[in-house]
């Protein structure tokens, strides 16, 4: 799937977590939100690489497009 975002520097992968719970309503967006934020079985992946911190900028006009993984742990036994 792709999401077209603002063009500018300052998008960052918090607001392409908004954006999808945007487009895909609220039973998404809780799967990924709770109260204080992001939940805390949420992982976010971009470019093979783990993102801490949600407020980090995706990358520049240099990579136009970024694959973005979103995996939520499940358990069970």
């Amino acid at each position: 799937m792709e999401l077209q975002l603002p063009e500018g520097d300052s998008v960052t992968f918090r607001a392409v977590l908004e954006a999808l719970g945007e487009r895909f309503g609220s039973a998404f967006r809780d799967r990924l939100f709770d109260t204080r934020g992001v939940r805390s079985h949420v992982t976010v992946i971009a470019g093979g690489k783990v993102i801490k911190d949600l407020d980090e900028t995706l990358p520049g006009e240099d990579e136009p497009a970024v694959r973005v993984i979103i995996f939520a742990a499940a358990g069970g036994g």
